[in-house]
């Protein structure tokens, strides 16, 4: 017999030893933070100028309150000053992109808006017509010729066509360029405190209207009182726009266009408290200049408080 190969029996080996620890690698440098933007941005806010910031500095007062999002700002490359919130450098003015179903929404919108300012301003045409011709008689047929919602509509457009005029005459004047130097404020500041002092005899008249009315049981409601305070505006708008043009050759015919246009006015407040708010003459004579007298107290208050600035300049010149 043969004999088997004998198989040497194989001893588990020990597995390799772990290598000792090294050193610990070292921490991976932090990432760079961002490059800062240049220091170019000055702020102007109550009467003080401050700077200069970059724009994440801005960004960081805006979001902290320590300056409102309109505040006015300028760099170098600037016209003029503008509210921050306007410019888009600075994250201004930013319009949002619309899915299309929303744009075709806003489509519509504009679409039905636009029809609805076509018939306001052919509303307010036709019925301007009839009472510029005879103020006294024709503003109530003017009035009653228009459903409620038309002689709201009505005195929006005479409201924004009297913003137009005076708009308008300042431009041509140059009086909106004078106004930006002695504010030091952006064109669109110097238009706002405009508007906000125009609006002033409209709002007073329409609230004194309904003032009156209310005080004598009269049976007509708001748009009565907006109407009549439109109509009131239309004379003095286009009396504005004149003054404008004329001030710098003949002061007598701009301020004789003037007295025109407010006597205008006194018909057009006579006639809408006797003919539309049925009060009395007796009452209506004293509402009239009662009315005048305190819408030209509160417009010379509010232009007081929104060409403060101006006034000081002025007054500091001239010392």
């Amino acid at each position: 017999m043969t004999d088997k190969p004998h198989h040497a029996h194989s001893r588990p080996t020990n597995p390799p030893e772990a290598p000792a620890p090294g050193p610990p690698s070292p921490p991976s440098p932090p990432a760079p933070a961002p490059p800062q933007s240049p220091k170019e941005w000055f702020v102007h806010m109550n009467g003080q100028q401050s700077g200069p910031y970059t724009r994440e500095e801005l960004a960081a007062m805006a979001q902290t309150g320590q300056i409102a999002p309109n505040a006015m700002v300028w760099k170098q490359s600037m016209a003029s000053w503008a509210p921050m919130n306007t410019v888009a450098e600075l994250g201004g003015s930013r319009i949002p992109s619309l899915t299309p179903e929303q744009r075709e929404a806003f489509e519509r919108t504009l679409k039905h808006g636009a029809e609805v300012g076509k018939q306001a301003t052919r509303d307010a045409f036709a019925a301007f017509r009839v009472f510029m011709a005879k103020p006294v008689a024709g503003l109530p047929v003017a009035y009653r010729s228009l459903s409620p919602a038309a002689s709201l509509s009505t005195s929006i457009v005479y409201l924004i066509a009297y913003l137009l005029l005076i708009t308008a005459g300042l431009i041509l004047n140059d009086s909106l360029g004078a106004m930006m130097g002695a504010m030091n404020v952006s064109k669109f500041g110097v238009w706002i405190r405009i508007a906000t002092t125009s609006v002033v005899p409209f709002v007073g008249i329409a609230l004194l209207l309904l003032g009156a009315g209310k005080l004598m049981h009269a049976p007509e409601t708001y748009h009565a009182a907006l109407f009549t305070s439109g109509a009131c505006m239309a004379p003095l708008g286009f009396a504005t726009l004149v003054f404008s043009l004329l001030a710098g050759s003949s002061m007598p015919l701009a301020a004789a266009i003037q007295v025109f246009a407010i006597c205008y006015v006194v018909l057009i407040l006579y006639s809408g408290l006797t003919k539309i708010y049925q009060i009395s003459d007796s009452w209506s004579s004293f509402f009239t200049p009662l009315i005048i007298v305190l819408n030209l107290w509160a417009t010379w208050e509010v232009g007081k408080m929104m060409f403060s600035s101006m006034a000081h300049k002025a007054f500091d010149f001239t010392m």
